[in-house]
């Protein structure tokens, strides 16, 4: 009256499409993970930019002994740096940024079209 069917299943099948399902997730998820931190980290280059111009200083007046002021531009023109670009592509006032001694401490100011900021570091 009623026949009995028997099912088999393929495990070895059934793994394979698991790993599958599970290897495209997670490639999914890696791709989306770094779309996400590119779009969210912004470099912040007038930091790195007052940061540069701190330690290229703090060198120049190690090596030598005089207190001249050394504007950016002087920099730039010995070719201890080249010319900065602000977060939007803006080159920094190569006139009116410098680099000075006073007391033991070099004084390195950055002016840029967006930001600008004087720092002290001792020598």
């Amino acid at each position: 009256m009623y026949d009995e069917v028997e099912y088999k299943v393929n495990w070895a099948e059934k793994f394979k499409k698991g790993i599958s399902i599970v290897l495209i997730v997670f490639l999914i998820g890696m791709g989306i993970s770094l779309i996400v931190s590119k779009i969210s980290h912004k470099p912040n280059y007038f930091d790195d930019n007052l940061k540069t111009m701190t330690s290229v200083a703090r060198n120049y007046y190690k090596e030598n002994n005089n207190a001249e002021k050394l504007t950016l531009k002087d920099m730039v023109n010995k070719k201890m740096l080249i010319e900065f670009v602000d977060e939007n592509g803006e080159y920094c006032d190569i006139n009116n940024s410098y680099a000075k001694v006073n007391n033991n401490k070099v004084e390195v100011y950055l002016q840029c079209s967006t930001k600008k900021q004087k720092v002290e570091n001792y020598i």
